[in-house]
């Protein structure tokens, strides 16, 4: 959490972060909320060129939910892939 308060577009950061946190878990950054699969997107919307980062937020995605990373709607499957 610290070095995300030095640096919000931290990529490592946020993908440790979300690896660290259990399913259900959040935690506050810079007095914002984030969920495990919150941290995955952040990571990925401050680099995604990270196949790791899109394996792990594949993983935490549930099943038939969408989420968005640098405005383009992905898949379960479309990030795994």
């Amino acid at each position: 959490v610290k070095a995300l308060a030095l640096d919000e577009t931290n990529s490592s950061a946020w993908n440790n972060l979300g690896v660290a946190l259990s399913c259900g878990q959040k935690v506050l950054v810079n007095g914002k909320e984030y969920s495990k699969l919150d941290c995955y997107v952040a990571a990925l919307t401050a680099d995604d060129t990270d196949a790791i980062r899109w394996r792990n937020l594949g993983v935490a995605l549930p099943v038939g939910q969408t989420t968005l990373v640098n405005e383009k709607e992905y898949s379960k499957v479309q990030c795994l892939a």
